[in-house]
């Protein structure tokens, strides 16, 4: 029995995917995990993923982009060559292998874009294009140097105009001290929370990676792991659905406070 298909299979309903993508499970983004023997990572989702100096280490990099260079995401990609044949799927624009030195074949599915079969070198970046899709995309026109002296002059007298809270209502200083406390609180935790959940996910992974034969205790040992990472992964999101109700109430007294002083003046 292949515990690559195991953990699959173990995987696929923490990550929300049907049973039918249990073999392709959805991989972690800016995590670097195992696939069939070679490490690889979804990331590129954000600006400071992209600049993350840590990616340099692989050697292959594929980007997905739609018409004018917009990123596309939601992707599989199936890699083959020598000593290689794998899969990975990946919600971010970027996927990263370390890929040894040759020649492979790799095809793409990207979600409302289509199929691309590429030849591929490794090292290499490769840019794997959709021109019909990504939607509309309109560049923003530059203001005029008179246009953008308006505006911060517009900018700057709002600005001005905006009363500070602790000379106009110094009273509600340590209500308002409170609230901006206790979400950054709320904060930390699910913030502690995730890293739990990461570390407990690596873990999870390279016991997967370690284990060559299925001993009755090797079996025990997955499966608390497996459990394990359930529980913790149930704590983190209901925690994170804490923390946003936290931040929408924290947001509405933030509100309340603004109409208040503005009516008060």
């Amino acid at each position: 029995m292949k515990i690559q298909a195991l953990a699959g299979a173990a995987l696929a309903p923490f990550l929300g995917i049907g049973a039918a993508l249990a073999q392709n499970p959805v991989s972690p983004e800016n995590i670097a995990v195992n696939v069939s023997g070679v490490e690889t990572v979804c990331t590129g989702s954000d600006y400071d993923a992209r600049r993350d100096t840590k990616w340099r280490a692989y050697t292959t990099r594929f980007e997905f982009a739609g018409k004018a260079g917009q990123y596309l995401g939601e992707e599989q990609v199936h890699v083959s060559g020598p000593g290689v044949d794998m899969t990975v799927r990946c919600q971010g624009p970027w996927v990263l292998m370390k890929l040894p030195k040759g020649a492979y074949q790799v095809g793409v599915d990207v979600a409302d874009a289509g199929h691309k079969d590429l030849k591929v070198r490794a090292p290499s970046r490769v840019a794997v294009s959709f021109p019909n899709a990504g939607g509309v995309f309109r560049r923003p026109q530059p203001l005029s140097s008179r246009a953008e002296r308006t505006a911060t002059a517009n900018l700057n007298r709002k600005i001005l105009a905006t009363p500070n809270p602790l000379v106009h209502n110094p009273q509600i200083k340590d209500h308002y001290t409170a609230l901006a406390a206790q979400y950054q609180t709320e904060k930390t935790t699910v913030e502690q929370l995730q890293q739990k959940y990461r570390d407990q996910l690596n873990a999870f992974t390279s016991l997967n990676s370690q284990i060559q034969d299925w001993s009755e205790q090797k079996r025990q040992q997955y499966q608390n792991q497996q459990q394990t990472y359930s529980v913790l992964k149930t704590t983190y999101e209901e925690q994170s659905r804490l923390n946003e109700q936290q931040r929408k109430d924290y947001q509405t007294r933030l509100s309340s406070y603004e109409t208040e002083l503005r009516t008060s003046r």
